[in-house]
């Protein structure tokens, strides 16, 4: 039923403290009951201070509300006071920018009451704000009470979102400076804000937690993609420096080895050293035995020489005795015997040959029995004759056989060193070849990825695009070429980032060079004939400038150098011919130029003067990394500078020739082919190798062996002949010793006799001294006997000990080699103890590994390990050697490898839940949006038929749930065909019919509280207003239907009008009014005469 709000201007006076401008009654004047209203509808508005309004309070109905007024009445001041009422930002409405702003000039604060039905009746939420009152460090002023207690904003918000009050929402909140937005809405958000309309806005969650999953999908298979991208790579990495860490092992192994063995020579010597110290302790010991035992068998002798000794001093005794007694008789006799004298020499010269004669027979006695104790010793010491000669024959011979068969192995072996070290090197020089070309091949193949990977990010359209083209090329006339991205790189990396500042708008861009192509091209991936996508594709066949050849540079590049730049854009990029014309097309690249250094103001002035054909030469260069730009109209000059923010990385490396890729991989397969078609020959000649030195080896401890047993009997040999030769010689002495006659006793004899006859001659002249010549005789005599006995004596003790002295003499020898033996064994233990402490710091020098390894074996000799280092040495220099890093970046990849495998696993594992939950959550969504649609279609096809029109509500869906749309086509005339609801293409009456009709197809789905709509029927033409506002009330006011504010300035004549219906008219200025109460009796009444009148 119509009513009437009058705006008051002046202040509120105490005695109307507010004036109530609606009527609350029905056609039939009965009171409204809250249970007409829809939970969360308005049932009273009052706002103070607010905007245009003082004080005015709205009373609206369950069901349709037109306010109606004219201009600057304060219409949509109601709209505002919902708004921010209900706590909404005062930017939902387009206008006001701060909730200040809303407070009426002139006024402190402001004052919002909005009351809501709710399942207790009703809730009042009021909001009270004002200025900063002036004093020092005042700030503006905010308070919320909720049914007059004081509340918190969020609590606000909590009981507006359990309301499903939604005034951010243009399906349901749509103000007058909205209305043009809700045209230009997206698809995508129009799909988003009507899911959250309608029913709970359960739709708009699950659609949020759809696209939350894919996301988190699709950065999953991304990851899992780049994930499995890089382990290729790593992989194709890892197995080219394969061969290498193989050949860094080796020779690793190889220097492991060589010092195992000279770490070994200390233990070698140490075990020599200790081996000799063991022999001579055991020589010594024997040596020792060997002087005891002839100390042994000497203490017989020992014992006759005191004999003979103590024999010999008796002798000598007896001698001394009787010569006294001799030399006393002969005193007498020399006395009574004077004449005699000249006798005594002749008796003297008799006894001295007699004397002679018996040391003559002893010396010959001890030398006989010297030489039959030597033959005897000789005997035992010769023995038998070693029969050796035929085997030392033997091994005379089979040493000049092996020093014949092993000269041929050794001259072979040399030489299949050499060969495999030629080929070795050979081997190395086409290996380093080998990984350099594949590296570059892997560089070239990293770069295409990684340009693709952008472009899929980027632009999915355009990369399944790419992957269509790369399979379907037969379909067109000529090649088409891929995005710009793809195409074209860059020649000098310093020019990178101006040229991704200039491209990156275009990147996307695809070149056709015919028309029929450019038409297959959208037939096919545009307008839906493979896959309907959005892409940017270019062709200049029938321009001015079809190919690159025609496009014209304004001036030259020895011009631009001569003002401070380097050259046009055109000059540093490199590609197809026709995608660098479809850049000069798009982005002038042909006549733009560019410089590292910025530009002084004289190059600029002088820049900005060139002319080509009478006109400006530039509009645009690019100096340093500024951008400018040129702006001329009317005579007046501009200029606006733009820094270039681009880092180039998109375009900083040139992509390889497809030419040259190929020739990189033919070199790589022909240097594979050959490196492994020699490889059978090579392990070949090494296997002959390793079988020649094993051979040579074994031959070589043959001959070892050989010399040993021939210096073994050689020795046995000599020591017989010496013995032999030396018993021969003592056998002949003795035959000579016995051969000689034994003349001594005759001799002896004979003397004696002749001084007999002389004693006997001088017998008659000294009778008178027979008897002292007899006493002197028989003392003589038994001195001569007793001297004899006493030479006797001391002849067979010179005899003895000239016997004896061989013996003496082996007992020497034997101490002295006891004595040198225990030096011997002195000098071994101390060269032992010298290697030991060599052993014991090698052993603290060394790794537990290396120490292992020496103490595993220490059998070899020193000289076996130096013939093992020498062929170790050998063998090193036949490998190059490998830089180690090579090991530690090998290393690195691999637990790299095995970090990225597991987690390229992980990836997959989660992915294929992913993939179960999101295809589970797209089945419900999908079927309920799908439903949204059907109902909405309907509801919307029905409206636009009500006006002879088309319209219809489509559902644009992609691989992307993110970018699924909700699209409204229409269709205002027949010889137009269906299109798209936009802010530009639809005049404004056919957006805001669109738009209501949307709003009201809604009603169905949607049950929100209110809703509300300002100016909708602005710039429709009356039949249209006409029709628009009875779908309106018929929708509006139907049952079950829910609360809507139509906000307008005018309304045509004869309009449909419901019982539901609540009209608020509101009038500018003072009428005078102390009430809000009108004579509505008399209004109607005046209405109806007119009508009748008419």
């Amino acid at each position: 039923m119509p009513s009437v709000a009058r705006r008051a201007e002046q202040d509120a006076s105490p005695a109307v403290k507010k004036r109530r401008v609606s009527q609350d009654s029905d056609e039939d004047g009965a009171a409204l009951s809250h249970a007409d209203f829809a939970l969360g509808a308005i049932t009273r508005i009052r706002m103070q201070n607010f905007m245009t309004y003082d004080d005015i309070e709205y009373l609206p109905g369950p069901a349709l509300n037109m306010i109606i007024g004219p201009n600057g009445s304060g219409k949509s001041t109601v709209v505002a006071g919902i708004c921010i009422g209900l706590g909404f930002d005062p930017k939902v409405m387009g206008r006001a920018s701060t909730l200040n702003d809303t407070i009426k000039h002139g006024r402190q604060g402001a004052r919002l009451d909005v009351e809501l039905r709710t399942t207790t009746g009703t809730t009042c939420i009021s909001r009270i704000y004002a200025h900063a009152d002036g004093t020092p460090n005042s700030k503006p002023s905010n308070e919320w009470l909720i049914d007059g207690s004081r509340a918190t904003a969020r609590a606000v918000h909590e009981l507006v979102s359990e309301l499903r009050i939604q005034v951010d929402n243009l399906c349901q909140f749509l103000p007058q400076d909205k209305v043009a937005s809700f045209a230009r809405l997206t698809p995508i958000e129009l799909l988003r804000e009507t899911e959250r309309t309608i029913r709970d806005g359960s739709l708009g969650e699950m659609h949020d937690e759809l696209v939350k999953t894919q996301t988190a999908y699709n950065a999953g298979a991304t990851q899992l993609a780049n994930d499995e991208e890089r382990l290729k790579v790593l992989r194709d990495r890892q197995s080219a420096a394969e061969s290498e860490v193989a050949r860094f092992h080796e020779i690793e192994t190889l220097k492991r080895d060589l010092l195992v063995a000279e770490k070994r020579i200390p233990f070698a010597k140490y075990a020599g050293a200790r081996q000799a110290h063991k022999q001579a302790k055991e020589d010594l010991k024997q040596a020792k035995d060997v002087l005891r035992e002839l100390q042994r068998q000497d203490e017989p002798n020992k014992n006759r020489h005191s004999e003979l000794v103590g024999l010999e001093e008796k002798s000598h005794k007896a001698a001394s005795k009787c010569k006294r007694e001799s030399e006393k008789d002969l005193d007498m006799c020399e006395q009574l015997a004077g004449p005699m004298r000249s006798a005594e020499d002749t008796v003297a010269e008799i006894q001295r040959k007699i004397e002679a004669e018996i040391s003559s027979e002893r010396r010959h006695k001890s030398r006989v029995a010297d030489f039959k104790e030597k033959i005897a010793h000789d005997s035992q010491e010769v023995g038998v004759r070693p029969d050796h000669e035929v085997a030392l024959l033997a091994i005379r011979d089979k040493l000049s056989e092996l020093n014949a068969a092993v000269a041929a192995d050794k001259e072979s072996y040399q030489k299949l060193i050499s060969e495999l070290r030629t080929a070795e090197s050979s081997r190395n020089g086409r290996q380093r070849d080998l990984d350099r070309k594949k590296a570059s091949l892997l560089t070239m193949t990293d770069e295409r990825s990684l340009r693709m990977e952008q472009l899929k990010q980027r632009s999915p359209d355009s990369f399944r695009a790419v992957e269509w083209l790369a399979e379907n090329a037969d379909k067109f006339e000529m090649p088409v070429y891929n995005p710009i991205l793809l195409e074209v790189q860059v020649t000098d990396s310093r020019y990178a980032a101006a040229a991704q500042h200039v491209i990156i708008q275009n990147a996307f861009t695809f070149t056709c060079q015919t028309r029929r192509d450019y038409q297959t091209f959208n037939r096919f991936l545009v307008d839906g004939g493979a896959m309907k996508l959005r892409l940017y594709v270019a062709e200049y066949s029938h321009t001015a400038a079809p190919s690159l050849s025609d496009q014209r540079a304004p001036v030259s590049s020895e011009k631009l150098r001569e003002n401070g730049l380097d050259g046009f854009l055109l000059d540093f990029l490199d590609g197809p011919a026709p995608v660098l014309n479809t850049l000069c097309h798009l982005t002038s690249i042909h006549s733009l130029p560019v410089g590292l250094q910025p530009l002084r103001q004289d190059q600029q002035d002088a820049l900005e003067a060139l002319q080509f054909n009478a006109r400006p030469a530039f509009s645009r260069y690019i100096a340093g990394s500024v951008d400018t730009r040129i702006h001329r109209s009317y005579g007046q000059r501009s200029t606006a500078s733009e820094i270039i923010r681009a880092n180039g990385k998109i375009f900083s490396r040139a992509s390889q020739e497809d030419n040259r890729k190929d020739e990189l991989e033919q070199s790589i397969a022909s240097i594979a082919k050959s490196l492994n078609d020699e490889l059978p020959e090579l392990h070949a000649k090494n296997d002959r190798r390793l079988s020649l030195k094993e051979s040579i080896e074994q031959v070589e401890r043959q001959k070892d062996e050989l010399k040993k047993r021939r210096e073994y009997l050689t020795s046995e040999l000599n020591k017989y002949e010496v013995a032999k030769v030396r018993m021969e010689t003592n056998r002949r002495r003795l035959e000579e010793l016995l051969l000689q006659p034994a003349v001594y006793q005759d001799n002896i004899a004979r003397f004696r006799g002749e001084l007999t006859d002389l004693v006997r001659g001088y017998v008659g002249q000294m009778e008178e001294l027979k008897g002292a010549l007899t006493a002197a005789a028989m003392s003589r005599e038994k001195h001569v006997i007793a001297s004899t006995l006493a030479i006797q004596a001391e002849a067979d003790r010179m005899a003895f000990d000239r016997y004896n002295k061989e013996a003496q003499s082996l007992i020497e020898a034997a101490g002295r080699r006891v004595e040198e033996l225990s030096e011997a064994r002195n000098v071994a233990h101390r060269e032992g103890g010298k290697w030991l402490a060599a052993c014991q710091q090698v052993q603290q020098e060394l790794s537990d590994e290396i120490r292992e390894l020496v103490e595993a074996d220490l059998s070899a000799t020193e000289e076996d390990l130096e013939l093992q280092m020498d062929d170790l040495r050998g063998q090193i220099r036949l490998i190059d050697d490998i830089d180690g890093g090579v090991l530690t970046t090998y290393e690195a990849r691999k637990r790299e490898l095995e970090e990225l495998e597991g987690q390229v696993t992980t990836t997959r594992d989660t992915l294929a839940e992913s993939a179960g939950e999101l295809e589970k959550q797209a089945a419900s969504w999908t079927t309920g949006v799908e439903e949204m649609r059907e109902l909405l279609d309907v509801s919307f096809q029905n409206a636009f038929r009500s006006i002879n029109c088309v319209g219809e509500v489509r559902l644009g869906k992609a691989e992307d749930y993110a970018e699924w749309q909700l699209e409204i086509w229409v269709q205002f005339r027949n010889e137009s065909s269906l299109q798209m609801l936009t802010g530009q293409r639809q005049s404004g009456g056919e957006r805001s019919v669109s738009t209501i009709f949307f709003l009201l197809a809604l009603q169905a789905l949607a049950r929100a509280p209110f809703r509300v709509v300002d100016e909708i029927n602005q710039g429709m033409d009356p039949r249209n207003e006409r029709i628009v506002h009875r779908r309106m009330v018929e929708v509006a006011c139907g049952k079950g239907a829910s609360q809507y504010f139509l906000i307008t300035p005018k309304l045509l004549n004869d309009l449909d009008y419901h019982a539901n219906m609540k009209v608020h008219c509101v009038t500018a200025g003072d009428l005078g009014q102390t009430t809000n109460k009108i004579g509505y009796t008399k209004y109607l009444a005046a209405l109806r005469r007119i009508q009748e009148r008419n």
